[in-house]
């Protein structure tokens, strides 16, 4: 109940004032009503953030082809326009966790199998793979771009497979899996994370969906007078364009950006006019 979550706030920030409060909330956070009452989650009175399902939710219709560029930008909107600054970059943009079939199998695999012995032999085949981990990659560039903290569920960056539990909670593989190499997936989502916590604007930088179509996006991280979003100088480039195609053929953006040409099924980071990384 609110009472308790309100006294437990109370608690924990007297103990400690930069104590994260997390909520495992699956719906937009401030639209949320429980109990026959509307929660108050992020209005300072409770959390401090939520894990981002809805996030993850809009991420995943788009790059499986159930919405397209236009159709993103005004679920993105939403959520901007109805979630508090504090609470929007705090928010836990994770793409999978213990509750969710494991993100390369969601977005490359069969529909849920349901039977649970299939669940439990079910692979991915190789080009089902392969699509996967180009779509995991430009999964992880909206984690880059999107206000709040980019969260990593554990082995989603060397692709582990699995439907729901227990099959997306498997153990971490063993280094040298003939199954699941240390390869260039794990390399390049581990320099998107770097790239990500090492720039400033992209963590608390402005944001605005600058281009959207079919099957291609643009977002611009930026600052204003050296100043980031909460007006605190913030060091390091000036901007970041990341630029996302789901499409199978190639996409171009308007040339304002700076941002060239997308192969199909590509997505590339800009720093100011920097390409800084790119797949």
């Amino acid at each position: 109940p609110d009472s308790f979550l309100r006294l437990l706030r109370k608690r924990v920030k007297k103990e400690r004032p930069d104590a994260y409060i997390l909520g495992e909330i699956w719906e937009e956070p401030t639209a949320k009503i429980s109990y026959g009452r509307h929660r108050d989650f992020l209005l300072g009175n409770t959390h401090d953030a939520a894990m981002g399902y809805v996030f993850r939710g809009h991420v995943l219709a788009f790059l499986k082809e159930e919405i397209d560029g236009e159709q993103l930008a005004l679920a993105f909107g939403k959520t901007l326009s109805i979630t508090p600054k504090e609470a929007l970059y705090a928010q836990m943009n994770l793409l999978g966790s213990h509750d969710t079939s494991r993100i390369i199998t969601e977005l490359a695999g069969p529909p849920l199998p349901v039977s649970r012995e299939e669940q439990a032999v079910l692979k991915l085949t190789g080009e089902e793979r392969k699509k996967g981990e180009r779509l995991l990659l430009l999964a992880s560039l909206f984690q880059v771009a999107f206000p709040g903290v980019m969260a990593v569920y554990y082995g989603d960056e060397l692709g582990m497979e699995g439907y729901e539990d227990p099959f997306n909670r498997r153990t971490f593989p063993r280094e040298g899996s003939k199954r699941l190499p240390a390869g260039k997936l794990r390399e390049q989502i581990i320099a998107l994370m770097r790239l990500r916590s090492g720039t400033p604007v992209l963590k608390t930088g402005f944001f605005e969906i600058v281009y959207a179509s079919q099957g291609a996006i643009l977002f611009r991280r930026y600052k204003e007078g050296q100043l980031d979003a909460f007006g605190k100088p913030a060091a390091g480039p000036e901007q970041a364009w990341i630029a996302i195609n789901r499409r199978d053929q190639p996409a171009t953006f308007p040339g304002q950006s700076g941002v060239g040409p997308l192969e199909p099924k590509s997505g590339a980071v800009y720093l100011d006019d920097d390409k800084v990384f790119s797949f």
